[in-house]
């Protein structure tokens, strides 16, 4: 073990010693090597082996503050440029009173980091004052003996963390006054709109002009929501639907206009078929939506796709015999999230669904580069031009939207999604952009799709998940451009990987509804119809999903029982029982009787 790893390690054990917990951090970067956000305060220990495990890596180390360290509050104050951290905190000791002597870093750049413990939660804040921000709760902080670009951070004054004091809390809940402008000054801002609402709120507010950090807009919208929206918004809606458009406030510029442009006449265009990814489900280079609500299964559902074709197998929304005649070679997928982390998450449900590890390739959120994947941005084009995969997955829309649009803006997302549809025109990828449809109940297919109908007219193939009264997952082909709609697919989750069911006339729409349809329930006979039409498709089936799939249609428990007690009397169909009644239970199981022929 070198010298300089020797120094690390016992520098952790004497911050560990301290009651903070520390992290690996890359070599020359203020990132931490693992995923850190999730580490509860009791794997402090376990942390030590991550060091080693990234011996070669040459970690630094990030302390994490905020409770998982014991209430640490680090006051992080900038002098780069022109001291205008300690400017700013000689200034504020001046008028609300001195800070206590405490633990003291000096870091590369002629920077302060003051540490201190406090009692109670405080979020981490950048710009409190100028050159002044604050790592608590959900924060970091390199600390020695790190180095970037071989200047090191280094311990200025060894001793005890001190206690924060009234100054030091003064600073913690110090805000500024921000106004901002009201969309809505008659009303209250209900469910549905809410989103829309906010993301409007951050692109009215000239944010760049104010120089304010991304924390204090945060705050700010925050504070609207809780004030003006009925409900308010969950933290994790606001993370996943709302903060993204903090990102894009740049300056979005169009380019100038051309003075001229080239025509092509229509007779020297030939005619050619359309190509397809999944054969009259998802058309091969264009755009194809996939919405739900919150907690229905869209990460679930892409990573089976990607798992699927990865591997060249079937979905499980496709006919297994169509298959048979046109099997398909195994197909190469980039994955773009930043809803799900590669460890814990994706990577285990794509591997569920046999995925083909060797033909997908990511970026984890966490990577610096990942903030400029936009839409229109020269990375995310000469990625895909690089590589040339059959499919690529954005998730959710909001992460990748360029600079400064407004989702519910018609004319901001053409822009926004036009360079998707060229890219996707020239190097014949499939373009998968994952969003959260809205909740408004008088409202179908397009109307679904949160924020913006153009998102929808745009794309060339849309579904739509959900889950109907009874609790059964569905998948609602809501558009198809190029052939008609199939079916909407009735299916489950065993084990993150998805199963069918059946197939119904509903839409999203009537399930959303919940209402029934105009046409009786299926007698016997329609009953009879439906069970052979899906142990045609699904083979042998538990009698309990084919009592789901009936359900799902209208029919009653007792007229599916007497439809399957007939079949099985005109030996049509055999019921068949698994298991140890004993010990392991027993499944009836039903399944198309073998023809005479056969036997």
């Amino acid at each position: 073990m070198n010298y300089d790893f020797k120094k690390i390690l016992y520098q952790v054990n004497q911050y560990y010693e301290k009651g903070l917990m520390c992290v690996p951090s890359c070599k020359n970067k203020k990132h931490p090597l693992i995923e850190w956000k999730n580490l509860e305060k009791e794997n402090i220990k376990l942390t030590i082996k991550s060091f080693e495990d990234h011996y070669y890596n040459s970690p630094g180390i990030a302390i994490l503050t905020g409770k998982r360290s014991n209430g640490l509050i680090v006051i992080d104050i900038d002098n780069k440029n022109d001291n205008s951290g300690s400017n700013s905190i000689s200034k504020w000791i001046k008028d609300k009173g001195p800070f206590p002597d405490t633990f003291k870093v000096r870091t590369p750049n002629n920077g302060i980091h003051l540490y201190f413990y406090a009692d109670g939660s405080y979020n981490t804040r950048t710009g409190v004052l100028k050159g002044v921000d604050i790592r608590a709760e959900g924060g970091l902080v390199i600390a020695p003996p790190t180095r970037l670009d071989s200047k090191p951070y280094t311990i200025e004054k060894d001793i005890p963390i001190a206690k924060a004091n009234e100054s030091v809390l003064k600073l913690l809940n110090y805000e500024k006054n921000i106004p901002y402008e009201r969309v809505s000054d008659t009303q209250k801002i209900k469910e549905g709109d809410r989103t829309t609402y906010l993301v409007s709120v951050i692109g009215q507010q000239k944010f760049k002009g104010n120089k304010l950090s991304k924390e204090c807009i945060k705050d700010l919208i925050r504070n609207i929501n809780t004030k003006e929206c009925i409900p308010p918004l969950s933290e994790n809606e606001l993370e996943n639907e709302v903060f993204p458009a903090i990102n894009n406030l740049k300056t979005y510029e169009r380019k100038e206009q051309p003075k001229k442009v080239s025509l092509i006449s229509m007779n020297d265009i030939k005619t050619k078929a359309i190509e397809w990814l999944i054969p009259g489900w998802i058309p091969k280079g264009k755009i194809t939506l996939i919405g739900a609500d919150g907690g229905t299964g869209k990460t679930f559902l892409w990573c089976h796709i990607v798992a699927c074709l990865s591997a060249g197998k079937p979905c499980f929304f496709e006919d297994p015999t169509d298959f048979e005649i046109n099997p398909r070679k195994p197909m190469r997928f980039l994955i773009f999230s930043s809803e799900d982390e590669l460890e814990e998450v994706l990577a285990e449900r794509l591997i569920s669904n046999g995925a083909n590890m060797n033909n997908i390739l990511s970026m984890p959120y966490t990577d610096p580069n990942f903030e400029y994947m936009k839409f229109n941005s020269d990375i995310l084009k000469n990625t895909i031009l690089e590589h040339m995969p059959d499919g690529c997955i954005f998730d959710p829309l909001q992460s990748f939207l360029p600079p400064n649009v407004n989702m519910g803006y018609r004319n901001q997302m053409r822009d926004a999604l036009n360079p998707l549809v060229v890219l996707g025109t020239e190097t014949g990828t499939t373009m998968f952009i994952i969003m959260h449809t809205n909740k408004m109940s008088d409202r179908s297919g397009r109307g679904r799709f949160a924020d913006s109908s153009d998102i929808f007219d745009i794309a060339r193939s849309a579904f739509l998940l959900g889950k109907t009264k009874n609790g059964t997952l569905y998948l609602d082909h809501a558009k198809n451009n190029y052939a008609p709609l199939n079916k909407t697919v009735l299916y489950t989750l065993e084990d993150h990987v998805p199963k069918f069911l059946g197939s119904t006339e509903k839409k999203d729409w009537d399930f959303v509804h919940e209402r029934t349809f105009t046409k009786s329930s299926p007698a016997r006979d329609g009953a009879k119809e439906i069970i052979l039409e899906t142990l045609q498709k699904n083979g042998k089936m538990k009698i309990k999903d084919l009592e789901i799939v009936l359900t799902e249609y209208g029919v009653s428990k007792t007229t599916g029982r007497r439809a399957r007690t007939e079949l099985e009397k005109e030996k049509i169909v055999s019921i068949v029982h698994i298991g140890n009644g004993k010990k392991l239970g027993i499944e009836n199981y039903i399944e198309l009787a073998p023809s005479e022929e056969s036997l």
